[in-house]
């Protein structure tokens, strides 16, 4: 794992600090496989019908989940703040989708690496939480994730994953 993905994942544990170890996972598991887990049964529909219900919570419009901050988590309310469509955000994830090549051989590494990191105290969890999902992994293998249910609680997360190339366009446009 990359200093600066170790880096990322310290800032996350210190904005997010209601997240648990799944929480990291699904960071992770999103920086290596991008969005086409979440594409197959994309809902454009109830992605719109919740677009004006999702709150800020103080996310910025864009958060970066991988070490090189190009792909991102596009945040509903902060965009649609800007003046952003759910249309806008659905074309970048759709073209993401479309474009992004994971690489979830990435995902093994560093998930064995974020337990090393866990045991190691350098990440603020209880290795049992790491040792559950290791368990599950290890029979049903590295699968997509919701959030913790104290993560969606305190931060009411809403958001699809996105190129930056393909959203930061739009953005401009809006300003």
């Amino acid at each position: 794992m990359s200093p600066m993905l170790i880096d990322l994942i310290k800032s996350h544990c210190i904005k997010y600090p209601k997240s648990e170890v799944v929480d990291i996972y699904k960071l992770l598991f999103q920086a290596a496989n991008g969005p086409r887990h979440l594409a197959l049964d994309f809902d454009a529909e109830d992605f719109k019908r919740n677009w004006n219900d999702a709150v800020c919570n103080d996310f910025p419009p864009l958060e970066s989940i991988s070490a090189d901050g190009e792909l991102v988590r596009a945040h509903s309310a902060p965009l649609r703040e800007k003046g952003l469509s759910p249309d806008d955000v659905i074309n970048s994830f759709t073209l993401t989708a479309q474009h992004f090549e994971p690489h979830p051989e990435l995902l093994i590494d560093w998930w064995k690496e974020l337990g090393e990191l866990i045991k190691s105290n350098i990440l603020p969890f209880p290795y049992s939480q790491y040792a559950i999902l290791d368990e599950e992994f290890k029979q049903w293998g590295f699968e997509a994730k919701h959030h913790s249910e104290s993560f969606i609680r305190a931060y009411k997360p809403n958001y699809l994953i996105v190129l930056r190339k393909f959203i930061d366009p739009i953005i401009k446009l809006k300003n």
